[in-house]
């Protein structure tokens, strides 16, 4: 059983590696978190999970910039402020980037 389920959980950190190289982010955390629950306290699974997490904020962040950099070359300084106010308002804490779940 535990040899089956250490097996199981490779497979699917596997498949979210390759999801991650792909770039493939929501289906890459699928995949770890597929691969935690048959092994929670899996390390490298964990961390490869805080990865894709990380990334998944860094790519939101940018975009979010990127609109509020378009706002403000369009003349619009106060919607380019209140999206930089919303960045940073939700802006992700080391609790929710650290956590395993």
């Amino acid at each position: 059983d535990f040899v089956d389920r250490v097996t199981k959980a490779n497979e699917h950190y596997l498949k979210g590696v390759k999801h991650v190289d792909k770039q493939e982010l929501d289906l890459a955390l699928n995949e770890f978190d597929r691969a935690l629950q048959s092994t929670p306290d899996n390390p490298k699974i964990i961390n490869a999970r805080k990865e894709v997490i990380k990334i998944q904020s860094k790519n939101q962040i940018k975009e979010r910039i990127n609109w509020a950099e378009k706002q403000l070359d369009a003349g619009d300084s106060i919607a380019a402020r209140r999206e930089l106010q919303k960045i940073l308002a939700n802006f992700p804490d080391e609790s929710q980037i650290n956590s395993n779940k």
